[in-house]
C-alpha cells in the first residue's frame, strides 16, 4: 500500500491518497491546492478512480472540482451531507467563499481496488453526513474531523450536534481494534488505543 497525507489550504487540512501495489488509488478529501494534489499522484504514478469525502466542509472540498474534472472521478459523500454540500453551509467562516461547481455526488459506488477494501464507518456529529473510512487490512482509519489527537471535532458548526459526536466516538470508532492507526482530518496522526487512554474530551466507557 501507499500512502500520501498532505497537509493542505488555510486550515491544513489532511488529504489523503491511498494506492495499492498495482498504482490503483483513492483520493480521499482534495482539501486544497489541485496541483499539488496532481503532482503526488503523477509522480507516484497511480491511477486515481474514485474520491472519496469524509464530509463537505468547504476545507475539506476545495480542490474537488479541479481533482474531478482533471480524472474524471466518481464522488462519493453520504447522502447525509448533501445539506451541507448543496448550500453556503460548506463554507465557513464567512469571509471565505463557498466551494463552486461541485461535480454530482454518489451514494453507491461500483467500484473495488485490490488490496484497499474499506468500510464506511458513519460517525455523525461534526457534521451530518460525516464517516470515515476503515481500511481492516491495514489497520487503518481516516477519520476527517471526528477524532483527533487529544481533541475531537468541532460541533458549533451548522448542522453540528455535540451528543452525537461523543456517542459516535464511543459507539463506532472505539469499538476498533485499539491498534487501528488514525489519520484525521487536521494534525498528526494517532491510534484508537491511544485516544481510549488520553484524549480528555472523551474516554472509553
Amino acid at each position: 500500500m501507499q500512502l500520501h497525507v498532505l497537509c493542505l489550504g488555510p486550515l491544513f487540512t489532511n488529504c489523503c491518497i491511498i494506492g495499492n501495489d498495482n498504482g490503483q488509488a483513492y483520493i480521499v478529501d482534495p482539501a486544497n491546492d489541485a496541483e499539488r494534489i496532481i503532482d503526488v499522484i503523477d509522480t507516484a504514478g497511480l491511477t486515481p478512480r474514485a474520491v472519496l469525502l469524509t464530509h463537505a466542509h468547504f476545507d475539506h472540498i476545495a480542490a474537488l472540482p479541479a481533482i474531478a474534472s482533471r480524472y474524471d472521478l466518481p464522488v462519493w459523500l453520504d447522502p447525509d451531507d448533501l445539506p451541507v454540500y448543496e448550500s453556503l453551509m460548506n463554507c465557513f467562516p464567512p469571509e471565505i467563499p463557498a466551494v463552486e461547481h461541485l461535480p454530482d455526488t454518489v451514494s453507491e459506488l461500483d467500484i473495488a481496488i485490490d488490496g484497499l477494501d474499506y468500510e464506511v464507518l458513519r460517525t455523525p456529529g461534526h457534521s451530518p453526513g460525516s464517516v470515515g473510512f476503515y481500511f481492516p487490512g491495514h489497520k487503518m482509519l481516516i477519520g476527517g474531523d471526528t477524532l483527533f489527537q487529544s481533541s475531537i471535532g468541532r460541533c458549533d458548526l451548522p448542522l453540528g450536534d455535540g451528543e452525537l459526536l461523543l456517542h459516535s466516538i464511543r459507539t463506532v470508532l472505539y469499538k476498533l481494534p485499539p491498534e487501528t492507526i488514525v489519520h484525521p482530518g487536521h494534525g498528526p496522526a494517532t491510534t484508537i488505543g491511544q485516544e481510549m487512554q488520553t484524549n480528555p474530551f472523551v474516554r472509553a466507557e
